[in-house]
């Protein structure tokens, strides 16, 4: 009998268990929070898991060129459908995909900086001010500030890191040097190599 009595409550707290935790996952679901973030990563471009059905693409206008969509729209040449301008703070590929004077940096719609000045986009040291230089961030060529004296002026030899985070040259007069007695004994000594690179500063 209390060998009975035991398993039926089990039973009973398996059951209580199971209605509790469909409980919570149906609030977590129906939380508008929840609502809002899965909408964003639903959106997001990098999203390989969106689904596009036939139907939604069907509902689109289907075009070659931005001219064949309406004014307020542009035509996502990935897809060949014409889709709404993005407003600022939205994912996009390319400066067409945003609307009004806006461009496309670092995959979401953007102000356009003034031209020669910090951010702008550029492809030579011409393009910027006479106290900046064209280097790239996160892959893209915008004008930044030279280094001031005292500022950090390490970069590496090359490779990726480099390629996609540049950093610009001191300021002219300046150059970047040593200001510590601290020097690496070995290419692979460890922390003095680290300690030597972190005393590179822009100096007269």
């Amino acid at each position: 009998m209390k060998r009975e009595n035991r398993y039926f409550e089990v039973l009973l707290f398996l059951n209580s268990f199971s209605l509790c935790f469909c409980n919570i996952w149906t609030l977590l679901q129906s939380s508008p929070i929840q609502g809002q973030i899965s909408k964003r990563l639903s959106t997001h471009p990098r999203n390989i898991h969106a689904v596009v059905s036939r139907n939604m693409l069907d509902q689109k206008m289907i075009c070659d060129k931005s001219s064949d969509c309406n004014s307020n729209m542009f035509c996502d040449l990935h897809y060949g459908i014409c889709d709404y301008h993005r407003t600022l703070g939205e994912p996009c590929r390319e400066d067409s995909h945003c609307e009004g004077h806006n461009i496309c940096m670092y995959g979401q719609c953007e102000k356009r900086a003034r031209e020669t000045s910090r951010g702008a986009r550029c492809q030579t040291d011409k393009d910027c001010d006479s106290s900046m230089c064209c280097a790239r961030r996160h892959g893209e060529r915008i004008c930044q500030p030279k280094l001031k004296i005292g500022q950090k002026c390490y970069v590496p030899k090359g490779g990726l890191d480099y390629s996609l985070n540049q950093v610009c040259p001191c300021l002219d007069g300046l150059h970047c040097r040593t200001t510590s007695k601290t020097k690496s004994t070995s290419r692979k000594s460890g922390w003095h190599y680290y300690n030597f690179f972190e005393h590179l500063r822009c100096s007269k």
